[in-house]
């Protein structure tokens, strides 16, 4: 992908995966190109920390998503790598259901879900 320095990286070491079909997590070196989300509003800090840091041992952009790289150089996101509890309230809002891992008085109260409707196909709703 153009602007793009795409890589593939073991979650654990944060050693580049090179060979084609393994499994890690997608990262973007820097400089990110145009148009890419720059912070967190009024938190630079915690974006730097979150999403520069992640990825032991280098400074990279993680998207916190699982892929793969087949032997052509073509990427496929397989889903969200994230483990922590509130990363997997996130992704069960986004349609993953994840929510066996949590006891239910755990999940934060903005926990959101789509409900399906006839007149614009979802609806965003906060769960209670």
């Amino acid at each position: 992908m153009y602007g793009y320095n795409v890589k593939l990286i073991d979650e654990n070491t944060g050693d580049e995966l090179t060979e084609p079909n393994q499994k890690g997590v997608v990262a973007i070196e820097g400089p990110l190109p145009p148009g890419c989300m720059q912070t967190v509003w009024q938190d630079d800090p915690r974006f730097v920390n979150t999403y520069w840091k992640s990825i032991p041992g280098k400074l990279m952009y993680s998207t916190f998503d699982w892929g793969i790289r087949d032997a052509d150089g073509y990427f496929f996101i397989l889903g969200l790598s994230m483990t922590s509890s509130m990363w997997q309230a996130t992704a069960s809002a986004r349609g993953k259901s994840k929510r066996q891992f949590l006891p239910i008085q755990t999940l934060p109260k903005w926990l959101w879900s789509a409900l399906p409707i006839s007149l614009k196909g979802r609806l965003p709703r906060r769960l209670p």
